[in-house]
């Protein structure tokens, strides 16, 4: 593999997305109060969750790579970049909760089914309980995990979308890398690192930032629509990619050589 193919952006993409995981996993043992040793079953469940969340943030550096690539290539990198965006689904909808919920049940298969008496947490168990909650109404709505069937049912649909803005943001954020490394791709090679680097960390405070703006008012209205609230977040990708896209000129001349 070398600098500019898609096999190169994928690794690349793979030990970004494998280390950002591990960070927040070692700072969660490392600081849990009874020591390391008691968060080791914890450790499968939250590398899934961390790695759900790393992808979309690390994708933006194989995506760069590829701003000399041959136009044929580009068919592979996008379908590449769709790829991802799938397992970046498929992690934060079902492998991660599976995860966490087996974890929990052989701890404490008592606390587990009242805390998650619909099963993992996955969209189509969230979308059980959100009906169930419509159905039967409780005498007040309450955001603890402790009482599951009193989660406001826009919470619900906020969290039901969640696996899906992560897989959009993505698709975006690897767009919008493509796209700015054109761009930059003539300045030295220390000033285009830099500027990649920049724009990560840009993305990554501008997203959570909104994201969890948009949460605290999805919690604070219950009439909120939670699925336009989760998805909020993302106009601002779409922006920018329209306004940092390549002209044509750009992308054609980086893209006439293999």
């Amino acid at each position: 593999m070398r600098p500019g193919s898609v096999g190169f952006a994928a690794a690349l993409t793979a030990a970004g997305g494998a280390l950002l995981s591990l960070l927040p996993v070692a700072l969660s043992v490392v600081q849990h109060p009874p020591g390391p040793a008691a968060m080791l079953p914890d450790v499968p469940w939250l590398a899934a969750r961390a790695a759900a969340i790393a992808l979309p943030f690390s994708v933006m550096f194989g995506a760069a790579t590829l701003r000399a690539t041959h136009r044929t290539r580009l068919i592979w990198a996008t379908a590449a970049l769709a790829g991802t965006a799938c397992l970046t689904y498929l992690i934060a909808a079902q492998f991660a909760p599976a995860l966490e919920y087996e974890v929990r049940a052989h701890q404490a298969p008592e606390a587990v089914h009242d805390r998650l008496p619909f099963g993992p947490d996955t969209p189509s168990n969230l979308t059980r309980q959100r009906d169930y909650v419509l159905e039967n109404p409780p005498e007040r709505y309450s955001l603890s995990v402790e009482d599951p069937l009193s989660i406001p049912p826009n919470w619900l649909d906020y969290r039901i979308q969640v696996p899906g803005v992560l897989a959009a943001l993505t698709l975006l954020n690897g767009l919008l890398a493509w796209a700015v490394a054109c761009r930059i791709r003539s300045r030295p090679r220390r000033q285009f690192v830099w500027l990649l680097w920049t724009l990560g960390l840009a993305s990554a405070v501008t997203f959570f930032s909104v994201e969890s703006s948009a949460g605290r008012a999805g919690r604070r209205d219950l009439s909120a629509p939670g699925t336009l609230y989760a998805g909020a977040p993302l106009l601002i990708w779409v922006l920018a990619l329209v306004l940092v896209r390549p002209r044509r000129h750009q992308a054609t001349d980086g893209m006439t050589r293999p």
